[in-house]
């Protein structure tokens, strides 16, 4: 008798009336400046999201000064790299702290990940310095979301099973991440680094009807470029997936530039030829502050086709699918030369 096939709807009706969501702790692990850790993922349930909270203790001290100012984007630059890693090789998720931090921000009411100098908040810094060397607080929250959002079976990983091994990778910088460049006369030491993760999973469901489509992988990457100087900016973009997020941040040899650095409408480009986005980095910025409750960063835009209305649970009307494009292109006018960090998110179909 054949089986009876099941709509998606009704699979993901069975799938939330036959799981439940699970919250666990796995082992703090202690690491050190310039170093890496690797946390062990346990092989159950199916993979949600990982949230990472790293503590540290800054001692800052200075003959005069009673305080000093931290290093943009700390203190998640205090993070070099993650690498979200399965089966020892393939990795859907590689950025560094503040690549990381940046893609976090892409949600609603993002001022929680405001970062304050001490209190219960979800990110704090402390900046005080002194004679004698005062302990500040360094406690920050990094997730790494596998899932779609936190309302779609999308995106999940299977661990219960012996051919999946996920570990992350956590590559530490040194304490002068820290604080911002060109301060003299100061003294640091860091001590007490630390990581505790909560894995955020679901119980996998009885019947096989229940069980989610898992042959569809989010990724989260970055890339870079160089400007030497004035002029077209042209960043080519992987193709072959599709996009549902795409962020970038172009900084000069002062940080974050403004708007007027951006001397064009910033466009995305399909085979060199469609230019189905060309929108002014004021506009830009303004519908940025509108879709996450505050504005992004200096310097940094983000086009987000998972908008509709709400940050994450659009119906996909206009992701962007580059499975038959040869081409998907970045490009703007600069004011002068520049780096740009570009950070996407992706769908990908398992072959």
């Amino acid at each position: 008798m054949a089986q009876k096939q099941i709509t998606p709807q009704q699979r993901a009706a069975l799938f939330a009336q036959m799981t439940r969501q699970n919250m666990q702790p796995i082992s703090s692990v202690a690491g050190a400046e310039n170093s890496r850790v690797t946390l062990n993922l346990p092989q159950t349930r199916l993979l949600h999201r990982t949230r990472l909270m790293v503590q540290a203790t800054l001692n800052v001290k200075h003959a005069s000064a009673t305080n000093y100012v931290p290093a943009e984007f700390a203190p998640f630059t205090l993070v070099d790299n993650i690498r979200f890693e399965m089966n020892n090789g393939f990795a859907p998720v590689t950025l560094s702290g503040r690549q990381l931090y940046l893609h976090n921000m892409m949600r609603e009411n993002a001022d929680v990940l405001e970062v304050k100098p001490n209190g219960r908040g979800k990110n704090v810094q402390g900046l005080v310095a002194s004679a004698a060397g005062t302990d500040n607080v360094i406690r920050f929250h990094l997730d790494i979301p596998n899932g779609l959002n936190d309302r779609d079976a999308i995106g999940l990983i299977l661990l219960q099973n012996r051919e999946t091994v996920a570990n992350i990778h956590i590559t530490f910088a040194d304490r002068n991440a820290l604080v911002k460049p060109g301060q003299t006369g100061y003294t640091l030491d860091i001590k007490n680094i630390t990581v505790t993760p909560l894995v955020e999973s679901f119980s996998i469901p009885q019947i096989p009807e229940a069980l989610p489509d898992l042959s569809m992988l989010k990724l989260i990457q970055a890339t870079s470029y160089d400007q030497a100087g004035a002029g077209d900016v042209v960043i080519k973009l992987p193709v072959s997936t599709t996009y549902r997020k795409l962020l970038f941040l172009v900084e000069d040899a002062n940080g974050g530039v403004d708007e007027s650095f951006i001397q064009s409408d910033i466009q995305l480009i399909f085979n060199q030829a469609d230019t189905p986005y060309s929108v002014n980095p004021y506009h830009l910025a303004s519908i940025n502050h509108d879709q996450y409750g505050r504005p992004l960063p200096k310097g940094c835009w983000a086009f987000d086709f998972t908008y509709q209305g709400t940050i994450n649970y659009s119906s996909g009307r206009d992701y962007v699918d580059t499975e038959r494009l040869t081409e998907f292109w970045l490009k703007f006018k600069a004011a002068g030369a520049c780096k740009i960090s570009v950070v996407y998110e992706q769908l990908s179909r398992l072959r």
